[in-house]
């Protein structure tokens, strides 16, 4: 049996202890490295000047050359998904219109977050944070999907009349997010 529509399924991973080595400074495109290569190419090396170009090899999240070391869902490098405690629910509240309505706090540090309508309704997803600053569908106001950048990672945001509403965000988010249900019919849409 399917929910009725405004019923929203959440999931949140939330990681004990996270070692981030990619964010001490290793980068992996050549274009970043070619500026810092010809740094050297006024300097003497063995006796001789060189023309030093990139040679780019995948840096995996162990920061070793050539590795194929990836983060888990957690953010632990070589991990195997049991560092974090994933909270799942089903916000199934229903409400009046033209009112925002709570349905998860989602504390800083939190990854792999996924929030979706189970069916297309006239609700809107709308995020915050404890200081009450709107970064998605606030003030009675909805965005266009797209991705967006706020909290400290990036947000894909989707939302069409025939599938339901999304969000998604690999995290790790930087401060405490409240997650609401915007319940309107009348409702503004935003143009940029």
């Amino acid at each position: 049996m399917e929910p009725p529509a405004g019923f929203f399924y959440l999931t949140v991973s939330l990681f004990r202890q996270r070692e981030d080595l990619r964010r001490r400074g290793v980068s992996q495109g050549s274009a970043l490295h070619k500026p810092q290569c010809a740094e050297y190419n006024s300097k003497r090396f063995r006796g001789w000047y060189y023309k030093w170009k990139p040679y780019t090899h995948r840096v995996g999240c162990d920061n070793v050359l050539g590795s194929d070391a990836v983060e888990d869902s957690c953010g632990v490098c070589r991990g195997s998904n049991s560092s974090c405690t994933t909270h799942k629910g089903l916000y199934a509240k229903q409400h009046r219109a033209n009112q925002y309505y709570q349905m998860v706090i989602i504390p800083s540090g939190a990854r792999s977050i996924r929030i979706y309508e189970m069916n297309v309704s006239t609700s809107y997803i709308s995020v915050r944070n404890a200081l009450k600053k709107y970064y998605l569908n606030g003030h009675w106001t909805v965005d266009w999907p797209g991705r967006y950048k706020f909290s400290g990672t990036a947000f894909d945001y989707r939302r069409s009349y025939r599938e339901p509403e999304s969000l998604t965000s690999p995290g790790p988010t930087n401060e405490t997010l409240i997650v609401e249900m915007a319940e309107a019919h009348d409702i503004q849409m935003g143009i940029f």
